[in-house]
């Protein structure tokens, strides 16, 4: 066999991956600590998750209070603006008739 060769499975014809050439037989010691490496980057995973949906739960009812915020902004807005229409129409038309009555 040539060196730039990779070697091939009899059975498959594909070439083996480089791992598998190299790799020692595993015992079931190694798996059950790989098995339990897995399941603690699971856990891990699964917490960053549940703080990212707590955290994107937090913005999204931030932005809720801030469109509601900003509605109640615009309506004591337009309620003063009335107010202050209502105050002008009320001062033209006492002017008007202390004109006319003069």
């Amino acid at each position: 066999m040539r060196t730039n060769q990779l070697p091939i499975d009899a059975s498959s014809r594909w070439p083996l991956p480089a791992l598998l050439m190299n790799q020692t037989p595993r015992t079931a010691a190694s798996y059950e600590q790989e098995l339990a490496m897995r399941r603690n980057t699971e856990a891990e995973l699964r917490e960053i998750l549940a703080r990212d949906e707590n955290l994107l739960r937090q913005k999204d009812e931030a932005i809720e209070y801030q469109a509601l915020m900003r509605a109640e902004s615009d309506h004591r807005l337009l309620n003063d603006m009335q107010i202050v229409v209502s105050l002008l129409s009320m001062q033209g038309r006492a002017a008007h008739n202390e004109e006319t009555s003069a």
